[in-house]
């Protein structure tokens, strides 16, 4: 249950609290600490975090399994409000440019 270090939450949307709401449930269930990893931030024209609309989370402690379950179940619970997806790492010229993680934005449907 941590905040990382240098997180930006001023400014991330009230809404966004009950996404938050739920995947702390979603962690519980599987008896594993979850780490908000980013909210407010600068990004692309398109990111949501530039508005305080998506929060990250890290996911590199978790097996596979308890991946799939937290995406799937986050998912189903606030389907028609949010879009909640597992970001796998991405690399470049064998770097790493983006750590997995999973990323969730309010959309409404």
């Amino acid at each position: 249950m941590t905040i990382t270090k240098n997180l930006q939450l001023q400014g991330v949307q009230p809404v966004m609290l009950f996404l938050h709401g739920v995947v702390v449930e979603e962690f519980a269930k599987i008896d594993k600490p979850w780490f908000l990893t980013s909210g407010l931030r600068r990004g692309g024209k398109k990111s949501l975090h530039t508005r305080g609309f998506a929060l990250d989370y890290r996911s590199r402690h978790l097996t596979p399994q308890e991946k799939a379950t937290i995406t799937r179940n986050v998912a189903k619970r606030t389907a028609g409000h949010f879009d909640f997806i597992f970001e796998p790492t991405v690399r470049r010229l064998g770097r790493v440019v983006k750590t997995e993680h999973f990323h969730g934005e309010y959309d409404p449907k």
